[in-house]
């Protein structure tokens, strides 16, 4: 596979923690080096679900990372299902290191008891949601959301969400068919308390392309 290098630097804080993009990097070198393995699927009933049935799993914005703390900057979780078939590792960094974000189902509220019932403990997350105080107030606004294969989109402020974006597209058009590398791990940088940015790495990986950003 070839390995390629992404730095959209566009958010940008000091370090909480001693972690460097170079540890992406050597992931990457790892993954670029070694046999492609696509990230294992959901369970198949949460792949079946439709747009409606996927669309009323919610998450509870009173469980989003950071919310706790003054940081102005918190997390939303995206459920995996329809058309986001893997799950995404999530890590934060703060002063104490990296720590895996673990899934919890008491975060999300789901259509049926039924469902709800299905899902596994180690289901895991499909991707993310920053929220930041765009306006005057306190309100937290969605402005940039990773989630399920490459896609990602964002928004500044007094801005509307307009088309998304993808972290890379491979042979798009062609009849030999198209290729999407797949978000498959994240960090998050916890920001100070009132900062105004923070850092997000991140890492794709396809049959072809391996590739690792800092944003």
């Amino acid at each position: 596979m070839l390995l390629l290098l992404i730095l959209p630097v566009f958010l940008y804080t000091a370090s909480a923690h001693a972690f460097k993009f170079e540890e992406v990097v050597d992931k990457a070198k790892a993954l670029a080096e070694g046999k492609y393995e696509p990230p294992p699927e959901v369970p198949g009933f949460l792949r079946d679900l439709d747009y409606q049935e996927y669309q009323a799993i919610r998450f509870n914005p009173e469980a989003s990372l950071w919310r706790e703390g003054r940081s102005r900057f918190q997390v939303m979780m995206v459920p995996p299902g329809n058309f986001y078939t893997h799950a995404v590792k999530l890590n934060e960094i703060d002063a104490d290191g990296v720590h895996p974000i673990q899934f919890d189902r008491t975060a999300y509220s789901f259509p049926t008891s039924d469902l709800a019932k299905r899902i596994p403990a180690d289901l895991g997350h499909a991707g993310f949601k920053l929220t930041y105080p765009l306006g005057a107030g306190t309100e937290q606004n969605q402005f940039l959301v990773f989630a399920g294969a490459s896609y990602f989109r964002g928004v500044g402020a007094r801005n509307r969400f307009g088309i998304s974006a993808r972290g890379i597209a491979v042979d798009t058009g062609l009849p030999s068919g198209e290729e999407f590398p797949s978000f498959v791990e994240f960090w998050l940088e916890r920001p100070g308390a009132g900062s105004d940015r923070m850092r997000v790495y991140g890492l794709l990986n396809g049959p072809r392309f391996t590739i690792q950003t800092v944003c």
